[in-house]
């Protein structure tokens, strides 16, 4: 009976939180997880200011009652933080596909910068060209983040997700 019950001692030791919060690569299913609770505690702050002084009501068309929303300041500095962790999960998950992650920079720079622009003022159409190429190119990142499986084993960045559980 004891061969069906493992033993405490024979059980693969789980990670630290230390450990992977401070690891360079991650899997697929924690990037898909720390991505949504990103985007979730964002907008559960944004609802939240916006019922501050900092937000402001905005009449709605139609007759619908008026709105709340977040004034441009703080919805941009909300913003650009929301970009730059989710810019750390990129470089860190395209490090699990062996690749550097200098274009997920470059994409969350270019994201912050068109957010900026949108936020205080009407945009030239070239912005609207970037706009689309930065959708594109957010697809491009959503295949290659998402779908593709990273690297098995050790590579240039450090272990992998599964080395590190048997450390």
């Amino acid at each position: 009976m004891s061969d069906v019950f493992p033993s405490d001692a024979a059980a693969t030791p789980r990670p630290r939180l230390r450990d992977e919060a401070g690891a360079r690569r991650i899997g697929r299913g924690r990037y898909i997880g720390n991505s949504i609770g990103i985007a979730l505690l964002i907008a559960a702050i944004a609802v939240g200011l916006s019922f501050t002084p900092l937000g402001h009501e905005v009449a709605m068309a139609d007759g619908a009652p008026p709105q709340r929303f977040l004034s441009p300041i703080p919805l941009l500095v909300l913003a650009v933080i929301g970009i730059v962790a989710l810019c750390d999960l990129m470089v860190r998950r395209r490090h699990d596909r062996s690749r550097s992650g200098a274009d997920a920079v470059v994409f969350a720079m270019l994201a912050a910068a068109l957010v900026a622009i949108h936020a205080f003022g009407k945009a030239p159409d070239l912005v609207l060209y970037l706009d689309a190429g930065l959708g594109l190119y957010g697809l491009y990142l959503l295949v290659v983040l998402v779908i593709l499986p990273g690297t098995r084993g050790e590579n240039a960045y450090g272990a992998g997700a599964t080395e590190r559980r048997q450390d």
